[in-house]
Order: structure tokens, then C-alpha cells, then sequence
């Protein structure tokens, strides 16, 4: 199972909730009813839920492809689109980011069938009281219970006093342009709005490159756009982005190089993309340092894994790290060559040869 299952405490205490409640409810679910669930992070406590949503059809909203992953293992469809309803049952634990959780909210109520029911569950510590005075501004007469440390709510369509309120929600979490730039991005995904400091580091590094290279962990594509704007002897870029919102970002702030781009929605880190892509050139990266809520050399040692085994010999892996983060030893271990080119404001940029 997914490593980053033992980091979810509170979301997984959310789900529980959910589950323990769903006993409690009268639901009368049959094959054809429909139950829809957006952006669970995997824990047995969530696939516990998802069974008791049974036999009614299970489907998962989910961008990040690990989850996507681990949910297909446990035998729950997941795919990247939003689903209309109407929808029998919805399950929701709000996601680490409030716009987007609350569009996600608002997609969900606004779907729910005239007889379904709306299951929200949220840790006091992840800002249940917050949600909970959002909805009150639809569900005027909304009745929260609490239960190990959370707030749990069971919401029916006929309750809904203002669907304006709802529709709002769902448009601010509408792509954006990061400020001061022309890139379009989305809040939810990583960095959503702002120019990543360290990326910037590193692309202030970068020599001009040539041949085939890629980009792990894209983001909305800053570093490709770089990247490309710089070097016109690069004739093929692979964008690679385990969250397909950041990758739809990607796609269209590098459209100028549609030609020499291609996109995949992939996890980096697994054995299968690494045997994808090999031989080649080069290689930018800022690998995420994060599992679950927790700070981990892990995740982005695995990065640097993924980026050897994609690397002809003599290829150049380019990246960017927080100086706290101890990468030195597993680039060691792969590379020939290891030079720190710079080192700033919390982070160092190493150049490493294959």
C-alpha cells in the first residue's frame, strides 16, 4: 500500500468519521444508485467508507495518479474528470487547499439528486469550524455533530436556501494567471499562485541545452518554459506531472512549443516510468520533499532515482533542493559527477553527470 498513508492521520480520522456515520443512515442504495467522491487521500479508513457506499456506483474524483493508483488497487474507479450528477450519495473530506475544497463541495451539492444525501467531515485541526461557517451560508439551518475531533454534517438537497453562494465557490476556483506573469494555473495544485523561488534558482543556472531532455514533476511548467524559451537546439521535451490539473497548466503555457513537447500524467518515482524513458540528455527537476504532512528527504531521493535510470551515460541532471534536504549521498550513488553550482536563501542547486 501506499507509503503515504501512515502521514494521514487527521484525514483518515475524517473518513472514519464518515464510515461510522454511513452506518447509522438509511440510504435504501441499489446498483443503479450513485455515489461520487472527490479527492480522497488513500487510508484504510476511506476504503472502508467506500465499501459501506456500496452497491451503489463508486466514483472517485482524483487528479493525482498514486491515489489514482492506490484507489484502482483496492478495486474503486477513479478518473481525473468531474462527473454531473445527479448523485445519489457524497462523501467529502475537504482537500489541503480551502478554494478548491470548496468549489469541490459546491460541485457535489449542486449534483446531489433530490432525494441524496451529502456526507462532509473535516478535523478540527484542518479548519472544520471555517467550512462549516461557509455552508451555513447555504444551509442556514445546518446541525453539525462532533466526533473525535471532528465536525461531521449530513446535508440533503431540499436544505439548500442559496445555490448563488454555491456557484460562486465553484467559480473561484476557475484557472487563474499567476501574478505578474502570463502563466495559467489553478488553485489546488502545488504553488498555484505564485513563481516558485527555487525554480527560479535553478533556471537562472541552466546553460543552453540541446537534444532530448525532460522535466520531472512539471508543475504548471515553469522550468519547460525556461527551458524552451532559451534553447533552440532542444528537439524533444517530456513533461512529466503526477497531478493532471498541473499538467493541463502545462499543456497550455508551453503550447508556443507544441511541437516538441509531449505530456504524460505519470508518477515519476514508479519502476514503470522509469523504464519508459531512457537515453536521455538531460533532465530538470525541483522534487517535491513532502509525504502526506510531513518533511522527507524520501520522495525526492526516489526523484533522483528515476532521473539516473532516464539518463544516458554522460546525461546532466539539473536540480534544485532545500539545503536542510541531504541528497549528496544518493547523488553519489548515481552519479559520476556532483557539483553544487550555487547555493542561496534556503536552497542549492547541484548539477550532477551521468
Amino acid at each position: 500500500m501506499y507509503s503515504r498513508m501512515s502521514q494521514l492521520t487527521a484525514t483518515e480520522t475524517a473518513w472514519s468519521v464518515i464510515e461510522r456515520r454511513l452506518e447509522d443512515l438509511s440510504l435504501n442504495l441499489n446498483r443503479s444508485s450513485r455515489a461520487w467522491v472527490a479527492r480522497p487521500e488513500a487510508s484504510p479508513a476511506l476504503f472502508r467508507a467506500l465499501a459501506r457506499a456500496q452497491p451503489a456506483q463508486v466514483e472517485v474524483l482524483h487528479t493525482f495518479r498514486p491515489e489514482v493508483e492506490d484507489l484502482e488497487a483496492e478495486g474503486f474507479f477513479a478518473k481525473p474528470e468531474l462527473s454531473t450528477g445527479p448523485f445519489d450519495l457524497v462523501l467529502f473530506v475537504p482537500t489541503r487547499q480551502r478554494i478548491e475544497s470548496l468549489a469541490l463541495l459546491a460541485h457535489g451539492l449542486l449534483n446531489l439528486s433530490p432525494s441524496g444525501v451529502f456526507v462532509f467531515s473535516c478535523a478540527n485541526a484542518q479548519g472544520a469550524g471555517g467550512y462549516l461557517s461557509q455552508l451555513r451560508g447555504a444551509f442556514p439551518e445546518l446541525e453539525a455533530d462532533s466526533e473525535q475531533k471532528c465536525r461531521v454534517v449530513v446535508l440533503k438537497a431540499s436544505q439548500l436556501t442559496r445555490r448563488e453562494l454555491l456557484e460562486a465557490w465553484i467559480q473561484a476556483a476557475a484557472p487563474v494567471q499567476v501574478p505578474g506573469t502570463e502563466f495559467r494555473s489553478l488553485p489546488g495544485i502545488y504553488g498555484w499562485n505564485k513563481i516558485d523561488e527555487a525554480s527560479t534558482l535553478l533556471a537562472s543556472t541552466l546553460p543552453e541545452l540541446q537534444g532530448h531532455g525532460a522535466d520531472l514533476g512539471s508543475g504548471y511548467g515553469f522550468l519547460s518554459h525556461a527551458v524552451l524559451s532559451r534553447s533552440t537546439q532542444v528537439t524533444r521535451l517530456e513533461v512529466l506531472e503526477a497531478d493532471s490539473r498541473a499538467l493541463d497548466c502545462a499543456r497550455f503555457n508551453l503550447s508556443t512549443w507544441s511541437d516538441r513537447t509531449s505530456f504524460h500524467w505519470l508518477d515519476v518515482t514508479s519502476p514503470q516510468t522509469r523504464s519508459r524513458f531512457q537515453g536521455l540528455d538531460w533532465i530538470v527537476m525541483n522534487p517535491p520533499f513532502h509525504e502526506g504532512s510531513d518533511v522527507s528527504a524520501g520522495l525526492g531521493s526516489a526523484f533522483i532515482e528515476s532521473a539516473a535510470k532516464m539518463l544516458r551515460s554522460g546525461g546532466t541532471l539539473y536540480m534544485v533542493a532545500n539545503t536542510f534536504l541531504a541528497y549528496e549521498k544518493v547523488l553519489a550513488a548515481h552519479f559520476r559527477k556532483v557539483l553544487r553550482v550555487t547555493e542561496r536563501d534556503g536552497f542549492k542547486v547541484i548539477h550532477a553527470e551521468r
